[in-house]
């Protein structure tokens, strides 16, 4: 019976590995291809600027996500800091939607206004938790070494950032 768990177990954990390998293909593949579009696109022109942004923004995310798969992958841990700088990342994205929008149609001034502040406002409380969550970080290094900062400890897998 604990053979089979372990078989199943084993299958379950290489089905794993085996979708994020696909994940990461297809992200490097929409990457590549944003990036073709966005350069046979340009045209000097605000909306244009923006769009180039915007995908440029895009392309950022996709390497986030990417990283973050090839980090499990290799070491089978999560980093919560990659998930904030997603969050920003697509906040201000989102943003640039927003301002592109506006500048090619007409937006009701309280829609415009409050989509970029409710933005805003989740921008302000991811890098508020990112900080909270380097703060409880570094009291965490504090804490294990006795009081001394460690510096040789930066490139931990659980080291913010």
């Amino acid at each position: 019976m604990k053979d089979t768990a372990t078989v199943i177990t084993r299958l379950l954990m290489s089905a794993e590995y085996i979708i994020h390998i696909l994940a990461a293909i297809l992200l490097v593949i929409a990457a590549i291809g944003i990036s073709f579009q966005s350069l046979s696109e340009i045209k000097f022109s605000m909306v244009s600027m923006l769009t180039l942004i915007s995908n440029s923004l895009l392309i950022l995310i996709i390497k986030e996500v990417l990283w973050t798969i090839i980090r499990f992958i290799k070491t089978q841990d999560f980093s919560v800091s990659s998930f904030l700088h997603l969050g920003v990342v697509s906040s201000i994205r989102q943003m640039l939607f927003i301002e592109a929008q506006k500048s090619t149609e007409k937006m009701e001034p309280l829609i415009y206004f409050g989509e970029l502040g409710v933005n805003a406002i989740v921008i302000l409380i991811l890098m508020a938790s990112f900080y909270l969550w380097q703060k409880g970080y570094s009291l965490k290094v504090l804490k294990k070494n006795g009081g001394n900062i460690d510096e040789s400890n930066n490139g931990s897998k659980d080291s913010p950032g």
